[in-house]
């Protein structure tokens, strides 16, 4: 009956933990963020491979110089993460 105990406290355990971790994803989608994956090292050392962002959007007068912005290419579901530098602001003419 002990080794019953134990296993099922382990369970709960692993089952809280994973609760957690969704909780702790999914929450900021609540409030309008979505989660995006980095995928190249073109964004390091301030974001690494792997790390998981969230962004919302905001409308271009928003944007600031060294801002990090994502995009979609052609409609496709590929995200671009970039940070939000002069030039570009020049050609969105965004002041």
């Amino acid at each position: 009956m002990g080794i019953i105990k134990k296993i099922v406290h382990i369970l709960s355990n692993i089952i809280y933990i994973l609760i957690t971790i969704y909780l702790v994803i999914c929450i900021p989608m609540i409030f309008g963020h979505t989660p995006v994956v980095v995928l190249s090292g073109s964004m390091e050392p301030t974001y690494k491979v792997g790390s998981v962002i969230y962004y919302k959007k905001v409308s271009e007068k928003e944007l600031k110089e060294e801002d990090v912005i994502t995009f979609n290419i052609d409609n496709k579901t590929i995200s671009i993460l970039q940070m939000f530098i002069r030039f570009v602001m020049k050609i969105l003419k965004v002041r």
